[in-house]
């Protein structure tokens, strides 16, 4: 009787572990594609984990303090190439500031869809997944995940961009303003 049922235990559990392997071959196109997905995700964190928006206020920060002195204290006309080294100058914090608003959407929307990507597969695997819908929920994942990554590399670009331009201008900048601070003050005058 003992070895009856143990056959019969072990016909039982082949049937369990063969139904159950079943079932996840049956999203495997969908399995990899998410997968693949989860992969551009995570790289796309570790860009975004390197975006430093500490610097970026910073430089903001910065930028703004620069020109309201110049504003302030320069009563004459620029010259053209200062002028157009202000313009560019200031042209800086509006790539700057869409890097901190992206971040902050990105901040909330990168952990959500990485949850969901995993969520989805887990379901997949374990077939709990309306079949009609499998599809829909896949695209839409696809569609999440692309474009927090495309948010992650526009921020990317820009700060990597705006960053250099901002480290290029800033001595130029600084040296205007000590040019601007000299012609103010009477005692750097009699200098």
């Amino acid at each position: 009787m003992k070895k009856l049922n143990c056959k019969w235990y072990s016909y039982i559990l082949g049937i369990v572990l063969f139904s159950a392997c079943g079932h996840s071959d049956k999203y495997k196109v969908e399995i990899k594609q998410l997968d693949s997905i989860k992969v551009m995700v995570d790289s796309a964190q570790l860009k975004f984990a390197a975006i430093d928006t500490s610097k970026i206020h910073k430089y903001i920060s910065e930028i703004n303090n620069n020109l309201d002195f110049i504003n302030d204290t320069n009563k004459d006309t620029l010259k053209t190439e200062q002028a157009f080294l202000l313009s560019e100058y200031r042209s800086s914090r509006k790539p700057f500031r869409v890097v901190i608003a992206k971040y902050a959407t990105v901040i909330d929307e990168l952990p959500k869809s990485k949850k969901q990507i995993e969520n989805l597969i887990h379901d997949l695997k374990t077939d709990k997944v309306d079949e009609a819908k499998v599809a829909a929920y896949v695209q839409d994942e696809m569609i999440v995940a692309g474009s927090v990554v495309h948010a992650i590399d526009i921020m990317e670009n820009l700060d990597k961009l705006y960053s250099e331009k901002y480290e290029a201008n800033t001595p130029k900048v600084l040296e205007l303003i000590e040019s601007l601070k000299a012609k103010s003050d009477p005692k750097e005058l009699k200098k």
